[in-house]
């Protein structure tokens, strides 16, 4: 609680997930183009208020 750090988060339907998260695609681990799609057509959610989340690993730079 006393730290400089700042945490922000958005909530956003699967579409927007799926173009922010598109430009790291090719830092992706076993994720395609196609699963970022399908996270537009895909409605169901475990929240109450309809948001979705991705789980996904990347590629670092070290």
């Amino acid at each position: 609680m006393d730290d400089l750090e700042v945490l922000t988060f958005l909530s956003w339907d699967g579409e927007i997930t799926g173009i922010k998260l598109r430009k790291y695609l090719d830092r992706m681990i076993n994720t395609d183009e196609n699963d970022l799609s399908g996270l537009a057509v895909q409605d169901e959610s475990i929240f109450q208020n309809g948001r979705q989340v991705a789980y996904v690993r990347l590629k670092g730079d070290l």
